[in-house]
């Protein structure tokens, strides 16, 4: 649930064409701290990050945290 709702929030905010951040762009303990600070300026359009539930947040956090540069199955977004 969390690789679909990063990428169609990603896309609604850049459009169709944009290359998302990648998971593996940051490590765990990094993507960690964007959520704790509720940071969004890594991925753009903050307005759109901010109106998510936590529950969504979550989702998100555990795709990106799961597959981050130092996860055992890092992985990049095509």
């Amino acid at each position: 649930k969390g690789k679909h709702l990063y990428r169609t929030t990603y896309k609604s905010c850049h459009g169709e064409e944009a290359v998302p951040v990648s998971p593996d762009s940051k490590t765990q303990a990094q993507w960690e701290r964007v959520f704790e600070k509720k940071d969004w300026k890594v991925f753009g359009c903050e307005d759109a990050w901010n109106t998510m539930s936590e529950d969504d947040l979550n989702d998100i956090l555990s795709y990106l945290h799961g597959h981050a540069f130092d996860s055992p199955s890092p992985a990049k977004c095509k």
